[in-house]
């Protein structure tokens, strides 16, 4: 073998480890990145229960105001907040069994707490430690209620409890 030769080889060889360590150094990177990403949990849980919330405000046949404009999601009429009401709106089926929901409307001197699917709201917050079983939400908003043809300030508190 010649001088020549043996010094190509070695400058290939070279080459090829710098490519190798490059190649796998890009891998890595590309694939932790994809990790992360793959390895998020998804809260279904929350999801589930924003939905639900989100279903009270912008439903026509829940406690949203409606006029001949349309459905005012801020404003909460008062003549349909109430369990028969609320009951219809959120239709109960299998996947709904184990939500329960409780929500408490505050304005001036006014307290209005109406249950939907009381059998499980009323575990709210007892069963709530137990995170492995349950689990517990509350979100409160500020809203306005349609309260004959006057319109006044309130919040409304939902808690929500679901089996996991």
């Amino acid at each position: 073998m010649n001088k020549k030769g043996a010094y190509f080889i070695s400058k290939e060889l070279l080459l090829w480890i710098v490519r190798i360590f490059v190649i796998t150094f890009v891998i890595i990177v590309v694939l932790s990145f994809l990790g992360q990403h793959i390895n998020r949990q998804l809260y279904v849980d929350e999801i589930r229960t924003n939905i639900l919330i989100e279903r009270l405000y912008y439903s026509p046949d829940c406690f949203s105001y409606q006029d001949e404009n349309g459905i005012k999601p801020g404003i909460i009429d008062t003549t349909k907040f109430n369990e028969l009401t609320l009951n219809k709106c959120i239709k109960y089926s299998e996947e709904l069994n184990g939500v329960g929901l409780t929500l408490n409307l505050n304005y001036e001197d006014n307290k209005n707490l109406v249950y939907i699917n009381q059998r499980m709201a009323n575990k709210f917050p007892a069963f709530c430690s137990d995170e492995k079983k349950f689990a517990c939400y509350t979100k409160q908003n500020y809203v306005l209620i349609k309260d004959g043809s006057e319109l006044k300030k309130g919040t409304l508190e939902i808690n929500t409890i679901q089996i996991k």
